[in-house]
């Protein structure tokens, strides 16, 4: 891998001058130039007549170098201008460094920038004392030339080395530590430390992480576009370090725990700051580079590791007795991209709860969820039936003890969250316990049956976002259902379909069931007076009737549903339901619709004489009674003759009849004729 970006072409050097070294900064080369003329860096600049120029533009040379003044300085140092503006931070802008608009560095972004820099000795006793521009950064921890660790300080006084910069009146040893002492500790005001004389670091062995690490870091500040690995890394970090990992991150260096400064102290605190030692800053890099690098099991568990393995004495919110919400958890990574939020929570899923499992769509394998959800509604939200669709319901059904309808009921629920909210905070409370009374426990089973049946929530959830419903279900049962399928309609398509047209039972079983399927609601809530049936059962009545529905007469009865609908301006498909093709391959809690044996069901049913009970045709087929009622409801009975009738001009001349009658009894009783309807 690269060790840093690659220099412009150095210009053609004057003789005699001292050149820049690959990779110095802008302060480092100004230094040597002037110790080389045996001048003060504010002589330096008179030489260079570059006229009158504010301390603040001389200062930012190295920094945010002004564009005109960095090419006159380069001009007059005979450099190339574009070498002397990559020597300076701006080689790296875009690339983990951001400049506000009057040209400040955005100091803490990412970590990129560090106070003073780090240094090797090795390299500056090779360069005579050229700093690299690298070292400035919070980064730059390791010299891949000579494998070691750089040194974050000062041996004699312990502070972190500066370049000077700016007009300094007197001669710069670039050598020698710079930092400031009070009179008390040195009279002479300079500490003055020979670096050569630091301590030689052991160079790291050629299979070192943090040697790969510092490697893959370089690449990605030599790339464009690659800042949010940056901001990643820096987000995985800042969690380890505050969790009680101390162990885990050295393992990750293949150090001994007891070398890295910081981790595990309470006082360190890591965040807006980069870590100051080069080997903690290393290792908690390395640590890093190997979540983001490997999506296996192991990893995830060392996400969740991190999220739950917060030390004593830490905020609550980062107290492994309480593992908060999703958002709570995902705040311990600040900074971190969609994707890598998304990798969290996955390796939480288990631990969150079913409101935060759905919102979050944690059980949903990678690549499955929408990019970047924000959602209040969908355009799909106000298009959701009473109850989920019959070909979603049975693989979400893992067989508890529960009806159909409450399944049913709560699964669409869930959707509905699903769809409508961003994160469970941004949830109303009654949003909230509402779906908690509906989705109860009871109705997704173990652990397994949970995953997989949330999961298939979400991804119906995500279809329909993508997709546009084609049936308005908020608007039907709102409907003209007090004059739909009247007993003359009704027995004219009994008859010509061959099914028994029967009384005024027959007559509200079978309104009933076309309300329910129309409206994608159970049965009970159609119109109170097709309810009443004058027997006490009414449910097992109704699961009789509809056993007994054939494909003919339910052809036309769609048909004289679809004329229904086109007369109250619904140009829309009676029934449907969003398919399942593409999710064939994913794991399910219960069985497909269509896994029945189909024609023995048929078979059983077509008998003559009194239909059975759903118990005996579930344990003929070796299904459950909700799947052979579903089942039978997807697909009749065979049979039954059809014919086509032109149900919109009668309906429409009904309708017609019947508001010239309800004009005629407003003008009886109010003696002038009621407003125009808009």
């Amino acid at each position: 891998m690269a060790a840093g970006p690659t220099p412009p072409v150095l210009a053609r050097p004057f003789r005699q001058q001292v050149q820049p070294v690959v990779g110095e900064s802008v302060e480092s080369f100004l230094v040597r130039r002037a110790l080389h003329t045996s001048t003060a860096l504010s002589d330096l600049y008179s030489h260079l007549e570059i006229g009158k120029v504010a301390n603040r533009d001389i200062d930012r040379l190295g920094t945010a170098q002004r564009p005109d003044l960095g090419a006159l300085v380069a001009t007059r140092l005979g450099i190339a201008p574009d070498l002397f503006r990559h020597m300076s931070m701006r080689r790296y802008e875009g690339r983990g460094i951001a400049f506000t608009k009057d040209g400040n560095i955005v100091l803490r972004r990412h970590w990129a920038f560090g106070t003073g820099t780090r240094f090797c000795v090795d390299c500056l006793e090779e360069s005579g004392g050229a700093f690299q521009l690298s070292w400035r950064l919070s980064w730059t921890f390791l010299c891949l030339r000579h494998r070691t660790l750089l040194h974050d300080a000062c041996p004699a006084c312990g502070q972190r080395l500066v370049v000077p910069r700016g007009k300094v009146r007197r001669s710069v040893d670039p050598l020698r530590c710079q930092t400031r002492l009070p009179f008390e500790v040195n009279p002479t005001g300079l500490c003055s430390y020979r670096l050569l004389g630091s301590w030689r670091e052991e160079p790291l062995s050629p299979r070192s992480p943090i040697i790969a690490t510092q490697s893959f870091i370089n690449d990605v500040l030599s790339s464009d576009g690659q800042v949010s690995i940056l901001a990643d890394l820096r987000a995985i970090m800042i969690a380890a370090s505050h969790a009680n990992l101390a162990a885990e991150v050295a393992g990750a260096a293949r150090e001994e725990p007891g070398t890295l400064v910081g981790l595990g102290e309470r006082a360190v605190h890591v965040g807006a700051d980069a870590p100051d030692d080069s080997l903690t800053m290393g290792s908690l890099a390395s640590l890093a580079v190997q979540v983001l690098s490997h999506h296996d099991r192991e990893t995830e568990e060392l996400i969740r590791h991190i999220c739950f393995s917060y030390r004593d004495g830490s905020p609550p919110e980062f107290n492994s007795r309480s593992q908060g919400s999703a958002l709570e958890i995902l705040s311990r990574f600040p900074g971190a991209s969609f994707s890598l939020r998304r990798r969290i929570l996955r390796s939480v899923d288990r631990d969150l709860s079913t409101l935060h499992r759905l919102v979050h769509q944690t059980p949903l394998r990678p690549g499955r969820e929408l990019h970047g959800k924000q959602i209040a509604a969908y355009p799909a939200s106000a298009h959701l039936p009473e109850q989920i669709w019959s070909n979603w319901t049975q693989p979400l059904d893992y067989g508890g003890d529960y009806t159909s309808a409450a399944l049913r009921t709560a699964l669409i629920a869930g959707v509905a969250f699903v769809s409508r909210y961003a994160s469970v905070e941004h949830a109303p409370t009654a949003a909230k316990g509402w779906l908690r009374r509906q989705l109860r426990n009871n109705l997704l089973g173990g652990a397994k049956a949970t995953t997989h049946t949330l999961s298939q929530i979400c991804e119906l959830a995500n279809m329909l976002q993508r997709t546009t419903a084609l049936v308005r279900y908020e608007l039907r049962p709102g409907l003209d259902w007090d004059n739909f399928l009247d007993w003359r309609e009704w027995t004219e398509i009994a008859e010509r379909a061959g099914f028994h047209s029967g009384g005024d039972t027959r007559h509200k079983l079978v309104r009933r069931y076309m309300y329910s399927r129309l409206t994608g609601a159970d049965d009970s809530a159609a119109p109170r007076e097709w309810l009443n049936l004058g027997k006490p059962d009414r449910t097992s009545t109704f699961t009789t009737f509809s056993m007994t529905i054939t494909s003919g007469v339910l052809a036309m009865l769609d048909d004289y549903a679809q004329a229904f609908l086109l007369l109250h301006g619904l140009s829309e498909p009676v029934v449907w339901s969003p398919p399942r093709d593409d999710l064939a391959h994913l794991p399910i809690a219960g069985r497909e619709l269509a896994d029945i044996d189909l024609p023995a069901l048929h078979e059983i049913l077509s008998r003559p004489g009194r239909k059975p009970s759903l118990e005996y045709l579930a344990t003929q087929v070796h299904r459950s009674a909700t799947h052979v009622r579903l089942a039978i409801d997807e697909w009749p009975l065979p049979g039954g003759a059809t014919e086509q009738i032109e149900w919109y001009p009668r309906l429409f001349r009904d309708l017609e009849s019947r508001r010239e009658e309800e004009r005629v009894k407003f003008l009886r009783q109010h003696g002038q004729p009621p407003a125009p309807e808009t």
